[in-house]
């Protein structure tokens, strides 16, 4: 019974905190790269 109870556990875990963070994840994915590119080399000098 203990098994049984901590994969549950373990889904609520994941359902409540690591799957909503899929859809941010995918748009940040697919934006594209053109804010990065902006950056020009001394921006990253200090």
């Amino acid at each position: 019974m203990t098994d049984y109870r901590a994969k549950l556990f373990t889904a609520r875990f994941y359902f409540e905190r690591i799957l909503p963070r899929t859809r941010a994840l995918a748009t940040s994915m697919t934006s594209g790269s053109g804010n990065l590119m902006e950056l020009e080399a001394e921006h990253f000098a200090f």
